[in-house]
C-alpha cells in the first residue's frame, strides 16, 4: 500500500478496505482506526479513532461490524474480536481468545470465530456462545461458511494428513458428516450461495470435487490435470439451486471451468480447462449472471473475456504494450451482455473496454478456449473500443474498483449511449467516483464526480 509519493505498501496507514455486499457502503481500516462511508454519496457516516485494525467487515448494510485489531496497541490484540454497533458507537461484545484469530465468518444468524485449534459458534442475535469445536491445527484459517440463514453449514478441515472435511450444522449444532474428500490435505473449499454444495481441493491439486451436503455424497469429480498444481481459489456460479459452473485457478497459470448444471449432471466430466494466458493469473471476475468471465495474467498486457457456456473467447483487449499488474476487474451490472469492463492497474490508469450491443457486431469471433494462446501478431485488437483514463491512481498503489450502475442515455438519437458510474478505493487513502459516458458512435468522455480523502475526512456525527 503506497502513498502518492510511492511509499512502500507496508508504510501506508490504510490496512484494509472493502465494499459491502451490494457496493453501497465501504469500510476502511487504518493505523488510527476505522471509517465507514456511504459509497453513493461519499459521506463519512462513522469513524472510530482508537488504533490499528486488520479486519473491518460490515454485515450487509446493518449497524454491525466485526473488527479485529492489528496488535499494535495492547487494547487491540489480534486475539480479541469486537462486535461493534455503529448506531450506539459502542461494543456489543468483546470476545477474547487464548490465541490469534485466524478467520471470522458471519451471516444473519451465526458468528464463526476460527482459531488455530478451536472454532467457536455464536448466536449473532444474542451473542451467546453456542458451541466450541476442537479442530486439527488450522494455522491458515481454512474454512467455509454458507452465507444463507437457512442451511448455516460450516466446513472445517478434519485432518492434517488427508483431505477430510467436517460439515457442521450451526443451527442444529450437530455434525452433519465427515467427508474424506481427498488423499492429501485440503487447501481450498467453498460453499455454493445456498449452502447446497461444497467444493474442495487438496494440496495435490489434480482433482476437484463437489459434494452435495444434505446427502453427504460426491456429485461431481473433475480432473484439473495430470501433474500436481496448487489450487489458489474456487468459486461457484451465482445460481442458488444448481450452480451452472465452478471455476478454479492454480499455480500452473490456467483457469479451469467445470459445468455443474442439469445438462451434465449424469456425466460428471471435465467441462473445460481454459489456458487463458501464458503467465499465471492475477485477477478474474464473473459477470453478474455468470455468463462471462474476465481474466488477466501477471503480464497484464492482455485482458480476455470468455463465454462460459460455450467455453469460447468473446473478447480480447490489449491493456497496453508494457507489463503492468492488474489490481481489479469489474463488469457492468447488465445480466445479458455487460456494456463495459473496467480494470485498474499498477500503472495508475483506469481502463474501460466496451462489450455492449454497440460493438457486438465488431467483436472478435469466438475461438475454442483450448487454443486461446495465439501468436502475437495474429491477435486482433480494436483500439477504438479501448478507453483509458490515465493517472487515476499513483503507480504501484493497489486499488479496488466496482461498477455501481449503468444508465442509458437517450436524450437524442445522435447522442444515445450509456453512462457508467465507477467507484474506486485506493490504498493510499482516496475514494473516487468517475462517470464514463459513451455515445452510440463510440465517442467517450470521462468526468470525476467526487473525490474523498478517506484519511482526512472527519464525521459530523457526534457518535
Amino acid at each position: 500500500m503506497a502513498s502518492s509519493s510511492r511509499t512502500s505498501p507496508s508504510a501506508s496507514p490504510v490496512l484494509c478496505a472493502s465494499f459491502n455486499q451490494d457496493n453501497s457502503w465501504f469500510s476502511v481500516g487504518t493505523k488510527d482506526g476505522f471509517k465507514l462511508f456511504d459509497a453513493r454519496t461519499g459521506r463519512l457516516c462513522f469513524e472510530r479513532a482508537v488504533g490499528a485494525f486488520n479486519i473491518v467487515e460490515m454485515l450487509f448494510s446493518t449497524n454491525l461490524l466485526a473488527i479485529v485489531g492489528a496488535g499494535e496497541q495492547p487494547s487491540l490484540s489480534p486475539r480479541k474480536l469486537c462486535l461493534f454497533n455503529t448506531l450506539t458507537g459502542s461494543a456489543l461484545r468483546e470476545l477474547n481468545f487464548l490465541t490469534s484469530i485466524v478467520a471470522v465468518r458471519l451471516n444473519r444468524k451465526r458468528l464463526i470465530v476460527v482459531l488455530r485449534d478451536k472454532t467457536y459458534i455464536y448466536d449473532l442475535n444474542s451473542l451467546v456462545i453456542l458451541e466450541t469445536i476442537d479442530t486439527v491445527p488450522n494455522n491458515k484459517g481454512l474454512c467455509a461458511f454458507s452465507p444463507g440463514s437457512e442451511s448455516c453449514y460450516l466446513a472445517l478441515p478434519a485432518s492434517t494428513t488427508k483431505g477430510s472435511v467436517l460439515i457442521y450444522n450451526t443451527v442444529a449444532l450437530q455434525s452433519v458428516c465427515q467427508i474424506d474428500a481427498h488423499r492429501s490435505p485440503l487447501v481450498a473449499m467453498i460453499f455454493s450461495s445456498s449452502g447446497t454444495y461444497l467444493a474442495t481441493a487438496s494440496q495435490q491439486g489434480t482433482i476437484i470435487r463437489v459434494h452435495l451436503v444434505s446427502q453427504a455424497t460426491e456429485s461431481y469429480s473433475f480432473r484439473r490435470g495430470t501433474y500436481p498444481s496448487t489450487i489458489y481459489s474456487l468459486s461457484f456460479g451465482p445460481c442458488a439451486d444448481v450452480p451452472e459452473v465452478l471455476v478454479a485457478t492454480s499455480s500452473s497459470g490456467s483457469l479451469h471451468a467445470f459445468l455443474l448444471g442439469p445438462a451434465i449432471k449424469q456425466s460428471c466430466v471435465l467441462f473445460q480447462q481454459i489456458d487463458a494466458h501464458r503467465s499465471p493469473l492475477v485477477a478474474m471476475i464473473f459477470s453478474s449472471s455468470g455468463t462471462y468471465l474476465a481474466t488477466a495474467s501477471q503480464q497484464g498486457t492482455i485482458i480476455r473475456v470468455h463465454l462460459v457456456s460455450q467455453a469460447t473467447e468473446s473478447y480480447s483487449f490489449r491493456r497496453g504494450t508494457y507489463p503492468s499488474t492488474i489490481y481489479s476487474l469489474s463488469f457492468g451490472p447488465c445480466a445479458d451482455v455487460p456494456e463495459v469492463l473496467v480494470a485498474t492497474s499498477s500503472s495508475g490508469s483506469l481502463h474501460a473496454f466496451l462489450l455492449g450491443p454497440a460493438i457486438k457486431q465488431r467483436r472478435k469471433p469466438n475461438r475454442v478456449i483450448g487454443s486461446l494462446i495465439p501468436d502475437t501478431l495474429s491477435d486482433a485488437f480494436d483500439h477504438a473500443y479501448h478507453h483509458i483514463l490515465h493517472n487515476v491512481v499513483p503507480a504501484c498503489v493497489k486499488s479496488h474498483v466496482r461498477i455501481h450502475s449503468i444508465d442509458n442515455i437517450s436524450s437524442a438519437p445522435e447522442v444515445s449511449g450509456f453512462r457508467a458510474s465507477i467507484f474506486i478505493i485506493t490504498r493510499n487513502g482516496y475514494f473516487r467516483e468517475y462517470s464514463l459516458n459513451v455515445t452510440k458512435s463510440n465517442e467517450c468522455s470521462w468526468s470525476l464526480e467526487r473525490e474523498v480523502n478517506l484519511l482526512d475526512t472527519v464525521s459530523n456525527d457526534p457518535n
